[in-house]
């Protein structure tokens, strides 16, 4: 349980960084990207565990967080470019 609420509060860390370097100033938009992040971390997270069966339930080991890591900023990614491509469709 715990490695779950890891996976899902780095991702969402994540998921804040990728709102500032954006420099987005709408509050929607982060926690949009803050919960795209938490999606991507708990998915790659648990793609990550069970490339690694042999560690223990309660801890996570450097598979799962790397895998956390890349769910998250894949998820974060493609929700920008969705994000970018509706914003141009409405301003164009």
């Amino acid at each position: 349980m715990l490695t779950i609420i890891f996976w899902v509060t780095f991702g969402a860390t994540i998921g804040w960084v990728a709102t500032i370097l954006r420099g987005e100033k709408e509050p929607r938009r982060a926690l949009l990207y803050m919960l795209a992040g938490g999606l991507g971390g708990l998915a790659g997270g648990f793609v990550g565990g069970l490339l690694s069966p042999s560690a223990p339930g309660y801890y996570a080991s450097t598979t799962d967080i790397m895998f956390a890591v890349f769910g998250a900023t894949a998820f974060v990614l493609v929700t920008g470019l969705v994000t970018a491509l509706k914003t141009q469709r409405r301003s164009g």
